[in-house]
């Protein structure tokens, strides 16, 4: 237990080291205002448009609705908590296995780095938070089976995991309960895998069943795949089909390594692989694709133990444990904390999650003028739907950011509530979304060129602040 705790702890001293947060996310953004809109009492998907699961922004709506307050740190320590919970997912799957030594701390190392590539507070995040669990369960599962052991259970509990998947994110969640139902299935064949897979399918159902208490099927249908679909919410996708190509490659790669060494673990494991990638295809890009490559950290050191075992006469004993996990983890934490403390290394410790929301909590106030804080509503765009939060002002508008809004009729919608709402200062950021293809001349914002004027020395890492006349400007 001792040694576990240590490893873990080491973990979690790495996490904050290498997690970055900042000032304005827009990722983190979207999550946030969207548990703010119904902090100000408008009602998910129907006063605004949210194209997810609601699992992340309720999660940050009810921790401050406990709390009496929107505060931004109890949701950072959320965010955290969970992306520590799938190392120590990971860390089980890995342990009880008989991974040890520098393989077993290469690994951990691996994903904490890994995950730190996206911000942790947004429902991608959330949703493999909780992906990593339902690998840990999946995989037990399949080795019980495949030991002639079915306890439904077993499966149960993967389909509970599939369905916590889905409520944060449904393409990720729905994909992966269909391939560990299929696999289930297919695995134990005959009545054994009909109620096996039933069993994953239940679990799941207990899980989102309670959605139909507070909306429609038919509204979750629109909101999760029909308006994504039909209003070109998928047009900003900034995916490389050369890294998706790769993404194939490796999963095709998994799955032939663990069929060579024939091996049930390692093909669930590829399986859940393959799974995530398949859910995120549409928008292949570097830091969605690491964020689901945590069964690759997992499936690196299984595969090369089974490899040894099968490589080691009969009856030898396992090689000892040249590098003990705790000091491969310490070494490599002392390492990235030593790098830190350099000049070049000092900027990205000021942008660590250590640094700025629990050493110098940084002030999230960007704009604190008194002009501001006198505005009835504020327009923030095309893509900076935290400011909202941020700044403190309620989003009257269906959309909170512009990027999701390509279709004509949405735009219309859009520009009809910004002349009848008239917010008194807008304030704008064109860099961030150059690669989506956002066009800057579309309805809404030449409505605000046309009609509002650019605030002098307003310019904030090329955020443009317009205002509805010169006695606004902040």
């Amino acid at each position: 237990m001792s040694r576990a705790l240590v490893i873990l702890g080491l973990a979690a001293a790495l996490m904050l080291l290498v997690t970055q947060s900042r000032i304005i996310q827009s990722d983190e953004g979207h999550t946030l205002v969207a548990a703010w809109n119904m902090w100000n009492g408008r009602r998910m998907y129907d006063d605004f448009r949210y194209f997810f699961a609601p699992g992340s922004a309720y999660g940050v709506y009810w921790l401050w609705r406990s709390i009496g307050s929107p505060s931004f740190l109890p949701a950072r320590v959320l965010s955290l908590l969970l992306l520590f919970s799938s190392i120590v997912a990971l860390y089980l799957l890995l342990a009880r296995r008989g991974i040890r030594g520098f393989g077993l701390a290469l690994a951990l190392v691996g994903w904490v780095i890994a995950s730190a590539q996206y911000p942790p507070l947004n429902h991608n995040t959330f949703s493999t938070y909780a992906a990593a669990w339902l690998l840990l369960l999946f995989v037990r599962a399949q080795e019980r089976s495949r030991d002639g052991v079915d306890r439904p259970i077993d499966h149960l509990l993967v389909g509970v995991a599939a369905g916590a998947v889905t409520l944060f994110l449904q393409t990720k969640g729905l994909m992966l309960l269909g391939m560990t139902g299929a696999f289930t299935l297919l695995a134990a064949r005959g009545r054994r895998g009909l109620v096996a897979a039933a069993a994953v399918a239940v679990g799941a159902i207990v899980v989102l069943a309670p959605l139909l208490l507070r909306w429609h099927l038919s509204v979750l249908i629109r909101e999760w795949f029909i308006v994504p679909l039909t209003g070109q919410y998928l047009a900003h996708s900034s995916g490389s089909a050369a890294l998706a190509i790769a993404c194939l490659g490796l999963a095709a790669a998994m799955a032939a390594v663990a069929i060579w060494l024939r091996d049930r673990t390692l093909i669930a494991v590829a399986a859940v692989q393959a799974a995530l990638i398949a859910s995120i295809l549409y928008n292949v890009e570097r830091s969605h694709v690491a964020i689901n490559t945590f069964p690759l950290f997992a499936f690196v050191p299984l595969a090369w133990h089974r490899y040894a075992q099968r490589r080691r006469p009969a009856g030898a004993p396992p090689a000892a444990e040249k590098l003990p996990a705790p000091v491969a983890m310490a070494i490599i934490v002392v390492t990235f904390a030593a790098a830190m403390a350099t000049p070049a290394g000092r900027r990205t410790f000021e942008g660590s999650t250590l640094y700025v929301d629990f050493v110098r909590r940084l002030p999230r106030n960007i704009f604190p003028q008194p002009r501001v804080a006198a505005a009835h509503a504020i327009y923030a765009g095309p893509f900076l739907p935290g400011f909202y939060y941020l700044l403190g002002k309620p989003n009257p508008f269906s959309v909170s950011e512009a990027t999701v809004c390509n279709d004509a009729a949405c735009q219309r919608h859009l520009l009809a509530e910004v002349q009848s709402i008239r917010p008194e200062i807008a304030f704008l950021s064109y860099d961030m979304v150059r690669h989506f293809n956002y066009d800057p001349n579309n309805p809404v914002d030449a409505y605000l060129r046309d009609h509002y004027i650019k605030c002098p020395n307003a310019d904030y890492e090329g955020l443009i602040v317009r205002a509805i006349d010169p006695s606004w400007c902040p």
